[in-house]
């Protein structure tokens, strides 16, 4: 706790004290520095001061002091400091809940006032200081809630933006399977076409086969009508052959007797001769 020159001023921060420990905060979880307890949970750290622009200083933590910092549990060296003030130096205690407090400042050479003045003073600034931190209580309470809210908000929008990634994920991963596909697809496509134009190719040639196999059917139907042509014609001529055959036989047998007739006729012709020739003697 913190130790004050004026008795006043000590009764006020030993109230507000007392107020901080035993009214807590719901605490926003972050990170802090200072000597260490059973708990490791930081909580939030206030310390109002008079005049407000006064120093606070955390004379065993690195990092300067902040409004609403936070601080794991343990105990701090505490300074506060202002020009023309006395600098009031104590430790206060971080436990597990938000701590929050107020240090005035006594001017220096500030004239010294009455007991019963001092005792007035005293328990109208207390009261002052009771309405402006339970105001200020208040307005954390408020902001406490409203940053609760903002924080269901922001999971909220957390959940529909890790959903959202997972719908764009998705997406993506259909889109690249539909992209495979449109490429497998037009592989396909280009394969297809490839099958279309063999097969009009051989459509083609087909239809050329099948023209030149009418055609083929027509040269062996005029090469069938010629050979049964050409047999008849070797028929006859085979017959020709035979006549021939026959002719020249009959032709060499009328030589034969032609030479037989023209011995035959010489004969005669000598028959005659001597038959004249006997004629002639008689």
């Amino acid at each position: 706790m913190l130790t004050f020159a004026q008795k006043n001023q000590w009764v006020i921060f030993r109230i507000i004290l007392f107020l901080a420990f035993f009214w807590p905060i719901n605490p926003l979880l972050l990170a802090g520095e200072g000597t260490g307890t059973a708990s490791k949970t930081p909580h939030h750290f206030t310390l109002l001061v008079e005049p407000s622009g006064a120093k606070v200083e955390i004379l065993n933590l690195k990092a300067p002091y902040q409004p609403n910092m936070l601080l794991k549990p343990g105990r701090y060296q505490i300074s506060v400091s202002a020009p023309d003030h006395e600098t009031e130096k104590g430790f206060i205690d971080v436990t597990d809940q938000d701590w929050i407090g107020k240090v005035v400042l006594r001017p220096i050479n500030a004239p010294t006032a009455r007991k019963e003045d001092l005792d007035e003073t005293s328990t109208a600034r207390l009261e002052e200081e009771w309405k402006k931190l339970k105001q200020e209580r208040e307005t954390l309470e408020k902001a406490r809630l409203v940053l609760s809210q903002e924080q269901e908000r922001l999971d909220l929008a957390k959940k529909d933006l890790d959903t959202t990634r997972q719908v764009v994920e998705k997406t993506k991963q259909e889109q690249e399977t539909l992209e495979k596909a449109r490429l497998a697809l037009s592989q396909e496509q280009e394969k297809l076409d490839l099958a279309k134009k063999d097969l009009d190719t051989a459509r083609e040639a087909l239809e050329t086969t099948k023209l030149e196999r009418n055609a083929l059917e027509k040269a062996r139907f005029s090469l069938s009508q010629e050979q049964e042509k050409l047999d008849l014609d070797k028929k006859e001529l085979d017959k020709a052959k035979k006549a021939l055959e026959t002719t020249k036989l009959e032709r060499d047998n009328l030589e034969k007797a032609r030479l037989t007739l023209s011995q035959e006729q010489e004969k005669l012709d000598l028959d005659k001769k001597e038959l004249d020739k006997a004629k002639k003697a008689l």
